[in-house]
């Protein structure tokens, strides 16, 4: 009965440990006068313009009427009205990999080590706390290092402009006369 309480308190704790913590993403700016606080000098981003064309580069300046990018010695201008999408691209920082890593191996080795020693050691006493502990620790190292690498391994880009959606509700109404056909047809577009 011992052993069912903590292989139930361990699974327990690997959801509990295992569940992503709910983040609010930050809305991205509508506006080049917002996006001053979201970017800083020598910052790397990739700008989409509206036609289709990506550029990367780092940051020379933003104000409220130009973001102005440095890619391959040369400086380039984007006004508001040309600019789709503005990335940022960010370095995922190594320590919160660690400890996720460390939390999730260890939970998942805990209830390892739980189970395989109770299935071994059936009858020579209660030995899923060691087995568990033993077990648990060399998860945690092994998730430690998986979680460190993947986040040192990862550069990824964050979404920090987005030019306003616009959209047009379209209602058309036509008539349908032929022959054989009097009608009238009726389109909406969002």
């Amino acid at each position: 009965m011992a052993s069912l309480k903590i292989t139930n308190c361990l699974v327990l704790l690997a959801l509990i440990v295992s569940t992503p913590a709910l983040a609010m993403a930050q809305e991205p700016a509508h506006t080049l006068q917002d996006l001053q606080s979201s970017l800083r000098v020598n910052d790397t981003v990739r700008v989409e313009e509206f036609g289709g064309n990506h550029l990367q580069g780092k940051v020379e300046s933003v104000s409220g009427s130009a973001l102005r990018i440095r890619t391959k010695g040369l400086s380039r201008d984007f006004r508001e009205t040309q600019i789709l999408s503005v990335r940022k691209q960010y370095d995922d920082s190594i320590r919160n990999g660690l400890l996720t890593g460390a939390a999730i191996g260890g939970a998942a080795g805990a209830i390892i080590g739980a189970v395989v020693s109770d299935a071994f050691c059936d009858g020579c006493g209660n030995f899923q706390a060691g087995g568990a502990l033993a077990i648990g620790a060399l998860g945690a190292g092994i998730g430690a290092g998986a979680g460190a690498l993947g986040d040192w391994l990862t550069k990824g880009y964050t979404t920090v402009f987005s030019a306003p959606q616009t959209t047009s509700m379209r209602f058309n109404v036509s008539p349908l006369l032929s022959k054989t056909t009097r009608g009238v047809s009726v389109a909406f577009r969002f």
